[in-house]
């Protein structure tokens, strides 16, 4: 119908995830006519070196140098980060053993070579994080396709691709029940405080960690299912087992208890509701208390319940 405009909210929420993707188109236009301009100012490249690819790496500078000139709340800035930290994050990947795998311990890596990928891991992570914080109307299917789109402009072949995009979207679902374990511990009662964590904690994997009214501090791993808490349970108590140690009780994994209905997909699909912020708050309270050995402290009585 002539002049007639689609006006629900879905559609706007359709558009507004387009205003990402024609950013998306925009960047890669920008870094590829950047790398050309740098390219014909070097004067020690032979000029057809590359035969039409460009380097990954060499994309990544780029799109680092790109995202330092452009606003974090600029739409372009999300596929510049993504580009800036993917070659480190494949590396990553194909580096570390996987933890799903129960053949992981098979393969041998260094500590320090271990440290060194994991760093960039957590770089990575907290990439996405910034787009999120920045962009939180940005939906994660969207996010998943613009990193997609990055690794092909980048060259990286389809096992890459879709070894990486895997992890993403594991990475992306992590990071939602994560953000809605902060929020919810926001609400936490009287007694409760929220201690600071660092880039050490992030690596032995506490998201989290909260001091109890019995002074003692709990560290919080949050994980996405019970499946996956369960899993991650095993995997640690064979670890502890095989190197004859014990698993401190105040170094919890915990489902976060929300689902993927508790989040407004078009309004904010990162944050919960307040309607599941409430019912969830006294399982994440219980699950403090039990893990400080407070026994004194009543819970609330809902917690019983969930």
């Amino acid at each position: 119908m002539p002049g007639y405009r689609d006006k629900s909210p879905r559609n706007g929420e359709r558009n507004n995830q387009l205003r990402f993707v024609d950013a998306a188109s925009k960047t890669f236009s920008d870094i590829k006519t950047k790398m050309h301009m740098s390219r014909r100012a070097s004067s020690d490249m032979a000029p057809n070196n590359h035969n039409g690819q460009f380097d990954r790496h060499e994309h990544a500078r780029a799109a680092g140098e790109y995202a330092d000139g452009i606003d974090i709340k600029d739409p372009r800035m999300i596929p510049a980060m993504l580009m800036s930290r993917l070659p480190d994050y494949a590396h990553a990947l194909m580096t570390l053993p996987d933890k799903r795998d129960h053949r992981h311990r098979k393969r041998f890596i260094s500590k320090e070579v271990r440290e060194q990928e994991v760093e960039k891991t957590i770089a990575y992570n907290d990439v996405l994080r910034d787009i999120i914080d920045n962009h939180p109307h940005i939906q994660e299917k969207t996010l998943v396709r613009m990193a997609s789109a990055c690794m092909m402009r980048m060259g990286f072949d389809d096992h890459e691709r879709e070894l990486v995009i895997d992890r993403t979207r594991g990475d992306l679902k992590g990071m939602r029940h994560e953000l809605a374990v902060e929020t919810a511990l926001i609400f936490l009662p009287e007694g409760f405080e929220i201690v600071e964590t660092d880039d050490g904690d992030d690596a032995e994997g506490a998201d989290f960690k909260v001091r109890c009214p019995n002074g003692v501090v709990v560290s919080i791993d949050v994980k996405a299912t019970p499946r996956l808490e369960d899993e991650a349970t095993e995997r640690r108590i064979n670890w502890a087992s095989s190197h004859g140690r014990k698993i401190p009780k105040n170094e919890i994994i915990m489902y976060s208890g929300f689902e993927l209905s508790d989040f407004d997909e078009n309004n904010n699909p990162w944050r919960p509701t307040q309607n599941s912020i409430d019912r969830v708050l006294p399982y994440i309270e219980r699950r403090l208390l039990e893990a400080s050995g407070d026994h004194s402290t009543p819970v609330n009585s809902l917690a019983q319940q969930y």
